[in-house]
């Protein structure tokens, strides 16, 4: 299976939508920015990656839109596709930075009905009238949760100093690492609120050093204060979230689906249901679910999307 991921990248200019269209030299065709995955990255670190590099365009992941599958020279292909929102600012530091080449030799952003009258593919016009569909909801603030279990840690039998301290491994090492880069696919967390235990602080302090972002220690996302007082860490969570701040939570496995249920108290049953659903996460696992504010008093927010994402794992590659 060849794996590939891309973004459609979109903007408002006087108050009507317009799509990125890149022109493919080598191709001769009009696309949207993708690529193959590389060895070493996460399918989100493919998309922001290809992104970058066909239109010099820094941005972070939005809403996942979908799947789009074919076959390239008789073998499966799938590429994955996120929205983005893009700001003046960032096209024009693409446009300050992008050189016609080889691979990519225009830069076009184009309403939606020009851009789906050029468009080569089929599946490329499907996916922006996806999108033009998702703009009452994405034109909307929107903010993204990350609920994390951190990553390998020591076992219990072969630590004997107390769980506060029990250390990640060297494996668990690898994966905070990786994490990191993970993590940056969707911009800096404005707030890292972490279990004070160590293997928590550990898994997330390569991302907060990367981004420059203080971690926030909350003993209401320990084990032990979850089990003696369930209703406090939940609302923790609820009262970080209420703040329309983009945030992460590194936690243990078991007071993940606390998390989880505080997040979807804020949206409603259906939504907190899925967000159970993915509840259970092996070691440095990662949620995110991105979700829109509604003005609403009694739901304040609206699930847009949810899933659960894994980093690179050396161990699983060798």
């Amino acid at each position: 299976m060849i794996v590939a991921a891309g973004v459609l990248c979109w903007r408002r200019i006087a108050g009507e939508p317009y799509i990125l269209v890149i022109h493919r030299a080598a191709h001769d065709d009009y696309s949207f920015p993708k690529g193959k995955q590389d060895p070493g990255e996460s399918v989100p670190e493919t998309a922001i990656r290809e992104l970058r590099e066909e239109s010099r365009i820094r941005a972070a992941l939005g809403p996942y839109l979908d799947a789009v599958h074919y076959h390239v020279g008789g073998k499966p292909k799938v590429v994955h596709y996120w929205t983005s929102q893009i700001s003046a600012e960032q096209v024009k530091d693409s446009a300050k930075h992008f050189s016609p080449n080889h691979e990519v030799d225009e830069l076009l952003w184009l309403p939606f009905a020009e851009a789906q009258r050029l468009l080569t593919y089929d599946f490329d016009r499907e996916l922006l009238t996806r999108l033009e569909g998702q703009l009452p909801t994405l034109d909307r603030p929107i903010l993204t949760v990350g609920v994390l279990r951190h990553a390998k840690a020591t076992s219990r039998v072969d630590w004997s100093k107390g769980e506060a301290s029990r250390p990640l491994t060297s494996h668990g090492q690898s994966q905070s690492t990786h994490l990191a880069a993970l993590l940056q696919c969707w911009g800096t967390f404005q707030q890292i609120v972490t279990s004070p235990w160590q293997r928590c602080l550990s898994t997330v302090q390569p991302y907060a050093t990367a981004c420059g972002t203080r971690v926030r220690r909350a003993s209401e996302l320990t084990e032990t204060d979850y089990a003696t007082d369930p209703e406090a860490s939940e609302h923790l969570v609820t009262d970080v979230v209420s703040q329309g701040r983009s945030a992460l939570f590194c936690t243990h496995r078991p007071v993940l689906p606390g998390v989880l249920s505080a997040v979807g108290a804020l949206i409603d049953e259906p939504a907190r249901a899925r967000l159970l659903s993915h509840a259970t996460l092996a070691p440095a696992e990662l949620v995110i679910a991105q979700i829109a504010q509604t003005g609403d008093t009694e739901h304040p927010f609206e699930l847009v999307t949810v899933a659960t994402y894994a980093p690179f794992d050396e161990e699983n590659e060798s």
